[in-house]
C-alpha cells in the first residue's frame, strides 16, 4: 500500500506535468500539423495485409475526388430506378448473400484477426465487455435467421414477391420470374420521394420535451443565423408528438418545417428509441435527405453539402465515429465481409443520402437499416445502437459508400485529472467534404486556408446533456482534442492505430483520446494514460482555431436557447 508521504512526491509530479501541458496547449494551432500536406510516412513497424473486400472501400474519401472520365456511374444517382431493375440489382445480391454458409465464431475470429490484428484495442470496449460473450456464444442458426429476416422484410416492402428469395436459410432457390411490384406506380415513387414535397430537406427525430428544447435550439439557428431555408421534417411517435404543446407551435413557426409521425412503437425500458430513425429516413417525402440529429448544430447552413462532388460518388454520406468494429464482431460472419481495418464505425448524428442512388440500392439500404432497428434485440448487440445499423446495410448489398474524409474530433474544457484523464469531451466535431468550402466561410485575415483539409460543418452535442462539467455559458465550449493528420482514407488510417478513445463516467459522462504509442501510454496509469496532447493527439482553443470560425459558436448557442447538462 502507497503511503501518504509515498505519494506526495507523485503528486507533485503530476502537478508539474499538468500545468506544462496546459501551457503547450494553448500555444497551437491545427495549421501546425501541415494540414496542407496530409501525407505522412507509415510506420514500419505496422505492417498491414491488404485484404480482399466485397465493398470498394480501399480509399472512397479522397477530397474531391470525381467519378473518372468515361464513367457514368455518376448518372445512376439522379435515375429513376423503375421495379424490373431494381429488382434484377437486388435480389441475386441477396440470394449470394443467403448461399453463403455463416462461419463459426472460432472460424470467423481466426480469419478476421489476421485482417485486423489492432481493431480490438480501438474498439468500444464498453460494447465489447458487454456483448463479448454473447458474440461468441451466438448460434449460426440464429444469425442466419436474423440475415434472412432483413430480407424478408426489403421485399415486402418493395412489393417483390416473397417468393424471390430462397425457400430457406440456405437461399438455393431461383427467383420468381415476375420482377414486378405489387406497389402501385405513386406508391412506388413514393418510397424515392416522389409523391410528397420531393427534392432536398432536412430530417429530425424528436418527441418527449427535452429532445423537442434541444431541437427548437438547432432549428433556431439553421433558420435565423444561417437563414437556411431547407423544408425540414420532424419525425416522432404520435403519443409525443401530440403531447408538445407550445413548443410545437413555436417550431413550426420557424417556417416550412412539418411534424410527422412514425409507424413503429415505443419500446419500453430502452435508454433511448434509437429505432425510430431509419424509418424517419426512408419514409421522408424528400428524395435527398440530410439527417440531424435533434442536438446537431451545422456551423453553417448546410445546403451546400447536396452538391458536394463527394456525395455525388455513391448518394450516401457517412461520417466516422471514434471507434472500429473488432474481429470478434458477428457482423462480418453474417455478411461474408472482411474485417476492414482502416474503417471506422459510422456517428449516425449526421447522414446524407440520395434514395435512387446507386440504382435505388441506397434507398434498399434504408430500409435494411430500418429491418434491423426494428430487430434491435439483436442488431444492437452489433452495433451500439441504430449508427452502424447503416453502415452494416452496404456490407448486406455488397455495394460502396462514402466516408467523409476527416476523423472526429472532440470538443470540451480541460478538466482536474479523473482517472489520469485530463480532458472531458462532450461534442463530436465533424468536418465537411472538401477544402472548397471555405469559401463559404468568413476567416480571420491572417488564416492560411487548409488546402487538403474541409473546415467543420457539425456539432453533435451528444454527452453535453450528461455533463456535469461543462454546462454553463463560458466555460462549455473551449478546448478541441483531435488527431493529426486525421484523413480516413486507408493509409492515414493506418497511421492512427495507437489513437485511442473512451467515455469515463465522471460527473456525468466524459469522453477522451489519446495516443497510446506516445508518453501517454496505454494501461499503464503511472504514464498517465490519455492525460495530455501528446503524439499524434493534440489539444487546441476552440475560438482561435480553425481560422475563428468557431469563436461565436457557444454565445449562439446559448443566446437560442441551448441546453447543457439535465440528464
Amino acid at each position: 500500500m502507497i503511503t501518504p508521504r509515498q505519494a506526495l512526491p507523485f503528486a507533485l509530479a503530476l502537478f508539474v506535468v499538468s500545468i506544462w501541458v496546459t501551457v503547450r496547449t494553448f500555444s497551437k494551432s491545427p495549421q501546425e500539423f501541415s494540414l496542407n500536406d496530409p501525407a505522412d510516412s507509415l510506420h514500419d513497424d505496422y505492417a498491414l495485409e491488404e485484404t480482399p473486400s466485397r465493398l470498394d472501400l480501399s480509399d472512397p474519401a479522397l477530397v474531391d475526388a470525381r467519378p473518372q472520365a468515361g464513367d457514368d456511374s455518376s448518372k445512376t444517382w439522379i435515375t429513376f430506378p423503375e421495379p424490373e431493375a431494381l429488382y434484377d440489382a437486388l435480389i441475386p445480391k441477396f440470394n449470394a448473400l443467403l448461399s453463403q454458409p455463416i462461419l463459426s465464431h472460432t472460424e470467423s475470429l481466426k480469419k478476421e484477426h489476421k485482417r485486423c490484428p489492432l481493431a480490438q484495442r480501438q474498439s468500444n470496449q464498453d460494447q465489447v465487455n458487454g456483448e463479448g460473450p454473447w458474440w461468441a456464444s451466438v448460434s449460426t442458426k440464429e444469425l442466419e435467421k436474423e440475415r434472412a429476416r432483413i430480407m424478408q422484410y426489403v421485399v415486402e416492402n418493395l412489393g417483390f414477391s416473397k417468393s424471390s428469395l430462397g425457400s430457406d436459410a440456405g437461399g438455393r432457390t431461383e427467383g420468381a420470374s415476375d420482377k414486378g411490384t405489387s406497389l402501385s406506380r405513386e406508391a412506388w415513387k413514393d418510397l424515392f420521394g416522389f409523391g410528397g414535397q420531393g427534392g432536398r430537406g432536412l430530417v429530425f427525430t424528436a418527441g418527449n420535451q427535452d429532445t423537442t428544447a434541444r431541437l427548437r435550439t438547432t432549428l433556431r439557428i439553421l433558420r435565423k443565423r444561417h437563414k437556411c431555408k431547407l423544408p425540414v421534417e420532424v419525425w416522432g411517435f404520435p403519443s409525443e408528438l401530440n403531447a408538445l404543446g407550445p413548443i410545437r407551435r413555436e417550431i413550426e413557426e420557424l417556417g416550412d418545417i412539418v411534424f410527422r409521425e412514425v409507424h413503429t412503437k415505443v419500446q419500453p425500458g430502452l435508454w433511448k428509441q434509437f429505432h425510430l430513425k431509419g424509418e424517419a429516413i426512408a419514409r421522408s417525402a424528400f428524395t435527398e435527405v440530410l439527417y440531424l440529429d435533434s442536438d446537431n448544430i451545422p456551423i453553417r447552413d448546410p445546403a451546400f453539402i447536396f452538391d458536394a462532388p463527394l456525395y455525388e460518388q455513391h448518394g450516401f454520406v457517412l461520417w466516422p465515429d471514434f471507434t472500429k468494429d473488432g474481429p470478434a464482431n458477428p457482423i462480418w460472419r453474417i455478411t461474408n465481409t472482411p474485417c476492414n481495418a482502416t474503417e471506422w464505425q459510422a456517428e449516425s448524428g449526421q447522414i446524407l443520402v440520395n434514395k435512387r442512388g446507386q440504382g435505388g440500392l441506397n434507398l434498399v439500404a434504408l430500409l435494411i437499416a430500418e429491418a434491423m432497428q426494428l430487430r434491435h434485440q439483436f442488431w444492437f448487440k452489433l452495433s451500439g445502437g441504430d449508427k452502424d445499423t447503416f453502415r452494416y446495410a452496404f456490407y448486406v448489398l455488397g455495394i460502396p459508400y462514402t466516408r467523409a474524409p476527416h476523423w472526429v474530433a472532440s470538443v470540451g474544457a480541460l478538466v482536474p485529472p479523473y482517472n489520469y484523464h485530463h480532458f472531458c469531451g462532450h461534442t463530436m466535431l465533424q468536418y465537411g467534404l472538401s477544402s472548397a468550402e471555405w469559401s463559404y466561410l468568413d476567416v480571420d485575415a491572417d488564416y492560411e486556408v487548409p488546402k487538403a483539409h474541409a473546415p467543420p460543418l457539425f456539432m453533435h452535442a451528444n454527452l453535453l446533456k450528461h455533463s456535469g462539467y461543462n454546462n454553463q455559458r463560458g466555460s462549455t465550449f473551449e478546448s478541441i482534442k483531435a488527431a493529426f493528420p486525421d484523413s480516413t482514407g486507408y493509409e492515414n488510417a493506418r497511421l492512427m492505430k495507437d489513437v485511442r478513445a473512451k467515455s469515463e463516467n465522471h460527473r456525468g459522462i466524459c469522453f477522451d483520446l489519446w495516443d497510446a504509442d506516445f508518453e501517454a501510454g496505454e494501461g499503464n496509469l503511472v504514464q498517465l494514460e490519455g492525460a495530455y496532447d501528446l503524439g499524434r493527439v493534440h489539444v487546441f482553443d476552440f475560438g482561435e482555431s480553425w481560422g475563428g470560425v468557431l469563436r461565436n459558436f457557444e454565445q449562439m448557442y446559448y443566446d437560442e436557447g441551448g441546453i447543457a447538462g439535465g440528464w
